[in-house]
């Protein structure tokens, strides 16, 4: 989880950068749990927002069913072609 200032609600946020749970150990709640440490430590840091961004569905699911919403459209670019 990642921390940083947000310039619009003048706050912390936080992003989930990953959670993973791996196959067969799934539907057990671990992901939950991990998710609520999150929440909890944020909340202690008195984060104003909270994110996570996937591309895969059932990892949406997952945080809608623990009350993430959707909240915009996460736009990439990749840099790789521009290295030098």
């Amino acid at each position: 989880m990642l921390f940083y200032l947000d310039i619009v609600h003048g706050g912390l946020n936080s992003h989930i950068l990953l959670l993973y749970v791996r196959e067969g150990y799934r539907e057990k709640g671990i992901g939950r749990a991990l998710l609520n440490e999150a929440v909890k430590h944020a909340v202690e840091r008195r984060v104003v927002e909270m994110h996570a961004d996937t591309i895969f569905e059932d990892a949406a699911k997952f945080y809608r069913k623990q009350g993430f919403r959707d909240g915009g459209v996460m736009l990439e670019l990749s840099l790789n072609s521009l290295q030098k």
